[in-house]
């Protein structure tokens, strides 16, 4: 018995064209186009036809509406190859890249930058520091782009004949608060203190072992969690470390002060993305309670900020320390990635760095 049942949509399709269907009420995909075809047609016809006043001013509205959209582009347009001319800004960068040697990937990046800066300038800048740190908020970019869009400015300024001295952008620091960057959280020195002791005190061994990693040398969330029984050496009495940024490994000296909790504990390498949750058991733990808002980074930053501000020590030599290899703390650039410590570099340093450290101490009962 032939099954009456047929579903509307093949209902439909067999009103359009019963060639395009195939067997047993399976329709073919460009049965579904035409049927859709027709259909936005009749609901057309039939909104202009059961109203034509509606229709009237639906299409009337409709031409003034893309009338006004092709006025606004086409001023747009006008105004923005004015100033491709040879005298304009962009027309002055174009002529910078001409005699520079520049390559074509970076002429493409800095072209799009100055072309996003003139229509935030509204095509009338001022090329000023401050407006060049205006257009960087705005444009909401990590920290890192912020970097490179920072130096892809004062090319397009150079290019305007701008001073040396107006400039924006310093090689040398443009990574400071310039660019509004975020204030890092940093725990304060009698906060360090006690989360120390709340750690000796609780004779929790994971988070002695960590504690006393993060304050004694600042090591990275990432850094940590890579850690297992065979980056420590009890017999030398040192831990190496594979650094986060570009994987250079690093290898410290164990102060005598930390090592009943380095060895007494065996790490396990573990996800970077399950520290954080790290730090919460700990803190729950030893009954810790940081700031809203303060993890392990909270301790990088405050060990930093106490060796740059108490210690008297070079700069460069806390960047080796910190395994930083653009200059961090030194602002030192690309001057700085052409000499990787060795051995007894590092030796000298960690003996440095030891000797002035501002949370040792703490560690050692004292």
């Amino acid at each position: 018995m032939k099954n009456s049942f047929e579903p509307m949509g093949v209902k439909i399709l067999r009103s359009v064209d019963d060639d395009l269907l195939c067997n047993a009420g399976v329709f073919h995909r460009e049965a579904i186009k035409t049927w859709f075809k027709h259909w936005k047609e009749d609901v057309k016809n039939d909104k202009f036809d059961t109203d034509p006043e509606l229709a009237a001013v639906s299409q009337a509205e409709q031409v003034a509406k893309e009338k006004e959209e092709l006025q606004l582009e086409q001023e747009f347009e006008n105004q923005f190859y004015k100033w491709y001319d040879g005298d304009s800004p962009l027309g002055k960068l174009e002529a910078y890249f001409d005699v520079f040697t520049i390559t074509k990937a970076s002429r493409r990046a800095i072209k799009s930058l100055a072309t996003k800066y003139m229509r935030f300038a509204n095509f009338m800048p001022e090329f000023t520091e401050e407006e060049a740190i205006r257009f960087l908020r705005a444009t909401e970019t990590k920290s890192n782009s912020r970097k490179t869009y920072s130096l892809y400015l004062r090319t397009f300024f150079k290019a305007q004949g701008i001073p040396k001295d107006k400039l924006p952008f310093e090689y040398n620091r443009i990574r400071i608060a310039d660019v509004d960057r975020p204030q890092r959280k940093t725990f304060p020195y009698e906060k360090v203190k006690q989360f120390i002791y709340s750690c000796k005190e609780s004779e929790n061994g994971r988070a002695c072992f960590y504690g006393a990693l993060s304050t004694i040398y600042g090591f990275r969330p990432i850094e940590m969690s890579r850690l297992t029984p065979e980056n420590i050496d009890q017999d030398k009495h040192q831990i190496s470390v594979q650094t986060a940024k570009h994987g250079r490994m690093r290898i410290h000296h164990i102060p005598e002060a930390i090592r009943p909790y380095v060895y007494n504990y065996e790490p396990k390498q573990i996800s970077d993305k399950s520290m954080p949750k790290q730090w919460g058991n700990i803190c729950r733990d030893i009954g810790f309670r940081p700031p809203h808002g303060y993890s392990w980074y909270g301790m990088r930053h405050s060990l930093f900020t106490n060796l740059v501000n108490k210690s008297g020590l070079p700069a460069m030599v806390l960047d080796k320390w910190g395994g930083w290899q653009s200059g961090q703390v030194s602002g030192a650039g690309m001057v700085y990635i052409y000499h990787a410590p060795d051995a007894q570099d590092m030796a000298d340093i960690d003996k440095m760095v030891l000797d002035n450290h501002p949370f040792l101490g703490f560690w050692d009962g004292k």
